[in-house]
């Protein structure tokens, strides 16, 4: 009885606190405490999304083929996805842009044309602007495909008005 009383119950941590971890320790950039933390995380999902965040402050301190690499092994389709736009989007690389227009080809339903919004606008930021159309076009909601072009023109028209 004597023994009971003195042990102290141990808190098992939860998903969002493992996912809340793997993002400071990627704040700080300690990446593998950050992917350790993501590892304890069970749900699919959560975990997913806690990488991406590792992946996206990977390209940002410029580490670019771990970035590549670990985006390539998220298992959830739109999340890889918003992973390689994150690394597109900080290197302006149209490769990189392309492996992230391949990945979206996985995503179906209803993210699908939200990401293909996102990676058209981000090229446009890019200044790939045929590269952006293209994409635009690939929405299958015509009225979202419709507004994407026309941002993507105005896009283009403030880059050649400011020199850009």
């Amino acid at each position: 009885m004597t023994g009971r009383r003195n042990q102290v119950p141990q808190l098992v941590p939860h998903d969002d606190e493992y996912a809340l971890h793997a993002q400071r320790h990627a704040r700080r950039f300690d990446f593998e405490a950050a992917f350790d933390a993501a590892q304890e995380i069970d749900d699919p999902r959560v975990r997913a999304g806690a990488r991406a965040i590792i992946v996206k402050r990977l390209a940002e301190a410029r580490n670019y083929p771990q970035a590549r690499e670990e985006a390539f092994k998220i298992s959830d389709p739109a999340i890889r996805t918003l992973a390689h736009l994150s690394i597109a989007r900080v290197t302006g690389s149209t490769s990189d842009f392309a492996h992230t227009l391949s990945a979206a080809e996985a995503v179906s339903g209803r993210w699908r044309n939200a990401i293909l919004q996102e990676i058209a606008n981000s090229l446009a930021e890019a200044h790939c602007f045929l590269f952006a159309k293209s994409v635009a076009e690939k929405i299958d909601d015509q009225e979202k495909s419709s507004a994407t072009r026309k941002l993507i023109d105005l896009k283009r028209q403030r880059s050649r008005i400011l020199g850009r």
